[in-house]
C-alpha cells in the first residue's frame, strides 16, 4: 500500500505523461477484454442495449470518440474534485457552489436515465462528508462514483468492467495533478486516456462485426 501511495503522489511530466496515457489505454483495453471473456466462460451475459452508431468518416470518429470521453471525465470527475477542495480546505462558500453546480448538472444529464436515483445519494453523502473530521476519503468516494460509472453503462453486470475501468481514470486524474488540488491538467489527462482507450475499443469493436459500421 505504500508503495501504491507513492506511485499515487509522483506526478508525471513532460513524455512520462504521454506514456502514462498510452499505456494505461492499452492496459484498459486488455483488462476490459479479459474481464469480458471471463464472464463469457462463466456463462454471465451483461443485458442487452441498443448499440451506438459512429461516424462513418474517420475524423468524425475521433471527435465523437473524445466528446464522449470529455463529458464522462466532466461528470465523474467533477464529485472526486469536491472531496480533494474539502481536503485542502477550500472556502465552505466555494465547495457549497461547486456541489450544488454538481447536482443542477446531474439532474439535467439523468432525469431521464433510469438510474438518476442513485445520484441522489452523491450530494448528501458529501455533505455528510463535510461534516465530519474523515479527510481521507479520496480513494474510498472514487471508487463510489466508479461504481455508478459502471451501472449507468447498463446494469450491475458493467461494474465489472465499466466501473473497474472508471476507477482506473480515477486514478489517473489523481496522480497528475488531482491530489495536490489541480484540475485542468488531470482532466485533460484522464480525458485523453479515456479517449484512446475509446479508439482502441470501438476500432476493435468495428472490426469484430460489434458495432454498426
Amino acid at each position: 500500500m505504500e508503495r501504491f501511495s507513492r506511485w499515487l503522489h509522483k506526478e508525471p511530466k513532460g513524455l512520462e505523461i504521454l506514456s502514462l496515457i498510452l499505456g494505461t489505454a492499452g492496459c484498459g483495453v486488455l483488462l476490459a477484454s479479459g474481464i469480458g471473456i471471463l464472464l463469457y466462460t462463466l456463462g454471465i451475459q451483461p443485458p442487452s442495449r441498443s448499440m451506438p452508431v459512429f461516424p462513418h468518416n474517420t475524423i468524425g470518429l475521433l471527435l465523437t470518440l473524445m466528446m464522449n470521453a470529455m463529458h464522462e471525465e466532466l461528470l465523474f470527475r467533477l464529485p472526486l474534485v469536491v472531496v480533494i477542495a474539502q481536503t485542502f480546505r477550500m472556502r465552505e462558500g466555494a465547495l457549497c457552489s461547486m456541489m450544488a453546480a454538481i447536482g443542477i448538472h446531474y439532474f439535467i444529464i439523468f432525469q431521464h436515465n433510469p438510474y438518476s436515483w442513485m445520484f441522489l445519494g452523491v450530494i448528501p453523502s458529501l455533505l455528510v462528508y463535510l461534516a465530519t473530521p474523515f479527510r481521507n476519503a479520496v480513494l474510498p468516494f472514487a471508487a463510489i462514483l466508479s461504481v455508478i460509472f459502471g451501472i449507468l453503462h447498463g446494469g450491475i453486470i458493467f461494474i465489472a468492467i465499466q466501473g473497474m475501468l472508471g476507477f482506473i481514470f480515477c486514478l489517473i486524474f489523481l496522480k497528475t495533478g488531482g491530489l495536490r488540488g489541480a484540475l485542468v491538467k488531470p482532466l485533460l489527462c484522464s480525458t485523453a486516456t479515456h479517449a484512446v482507450y475509446n479508439v482502441i475499443f470501438v476500432i476493435g469493436s468495428l472490426f469484430a462485426g460489434m458495432y454498426p459500421r
